[in-house]
C-alpha cells in the first residue's frame, strides 16, 4: 500500500525529485546534440580526457599508488592512503586534501571493501592547469615529496598514528 506512512516510498520520491533536469539545461543539451560541431566536440573531449587520465595515472605510478584502470569516464579511483586501516584514517586523508583545497570523494562513499580503506575518487575532467595544481597540492598535503612513499595515513594495531616514511626510489625522477 502506498501512503505517507511508508518510509521507503517517501525516500524514493525524495531521490527521484532531486535528479530532475532544469528546462535550461535540457535546451542547452539539445542544442549541443543537434550541433553540426558535435563530432568535433566529442573528439576533442575524448582527447582531453585521455590526456588527463594519462597524466594522473602516470603520477600515481610514480608514487606507487594503486588505482583502478579505467576504460572511460571522468574519474580515477586511486588509493591515496594505501596503509589506512580505518575509515577514520581515510577521513583524515580526505581532510588533509580539503585543507590543501583539493576536493576528492572518499572511497567509503563508493562502498569500498572493508579491507581496502584509503581510496578516493579523483575527477580528471578539469582544465590541464587545474589538474597540475591539484596533483601538486596532493603531493604536498600527503607529503609524497620527491622520493616516493612507503607509508601513508594509517594506524598501527595500538591505535597510534603511523608516520610517513619517505624512501628513495631508484631509477625514478621527478617530472
Amino acid at each position: 500500500m502506498v501512503s505517507q506512512g511508508n518510509a521507503a516510498v517517501r525516500t524514493s520520491i525524495g531521490l527521484v525529485t532531486t535528479t530532475q533536469t532544469s528546462a535550461l539545461a535540457a535546451i542547452v543539451t539539445a542544442g549541443v546534440l543537434e550541433s553540426i560541431q558535435l563530432p568535433r566536440l566529442i573528439k576533442m573531449n575524448s582527447q582531453r580526457l585521455s590526456e588527463a587520465y594519462t597524466r594522473v595515472t602516470e603520477w600515481l605510478k610514480r608514487y606507487g599508488l594503486p588505482f583502478v584502470p579505467a576504460t572511460g569516464g571522468v574519474y580515477v579511483f586511486a588509493r591515496l592512503a594505501p596503509h589506512a586501516q580505518t575509515w577514520a584514517d581515510e577521513d583524515k586523508m580526505i581532510a588533509r586534501l580539503k585543507a590543501a583545497r583539493v576536493l576528492v570523494s572518499p572511497g567509503q562513499s563508493f562502498h569500498s571493501r572493508e579491507d581496502q580503506k584509503g581510496w578516493a575518487r579523483i575527477v580528471i575532467a578539469v582544465e590541464p592547469h587545474t589538474l597540475t595544481q591539484a596533483l601538486t597540492r596532493i603531493e604536498s598535503a600527503l607529503k609524497l615529496g620527491r622520493a616516493g612513499i612507503e607509508g601513508a595515513v594509517g594506524r598501527s594495531d595500538k591505535g597510534t598514528r603511523m608516520s610517513w616514511k619517505v624512501v628513495k626510489r631508484k631509477g625514478r625522477r621527478r617530472v
